[in-house]
């Protein structure tokens, strides 16, 4: 398992709660998300526990499945996070 800074575990656990929410507000479970999109249904659950990083590719297609572009997603985690947010330590 890889080793998470405390700075990216925060993220992971803004993208989860941002996943969860938007998922139950189109009223998906995890089961149907994963079917009608071509997700792997064990991908979602981990992703919406904060386990794991998505990949790149992951995320663009549960965007699309979520119904928003990849830049809306990643502004509305932008828009989670501190204004000071950053990965690398300075």
């Amino acid at each position: 398992m890889q080793e998470h800074s405390k700075q990216s575990l925060h993220l992971l656990k803004i993208l989860s709660k941002i996943i969860y929410n938007m998922r139950n507000k189109k009223r998906l479970s995890i089961n149907k998300l994963a079917y009608e999109y071509g997700l792997e249904k064990s991908t979602l659950s981990v992703l919406e526990k904060g386990i794991r990083e998505p990949k790149f590719l992951t995320l663009w297609k549960l965007s699309e499945a979520l119904g928003i572009k990849l830049s809306e997603l990643i502004k509305i985690i932008e828009d989670e996070l501190d204004d000071d947010f950053t990965l690398i330590d300075m």
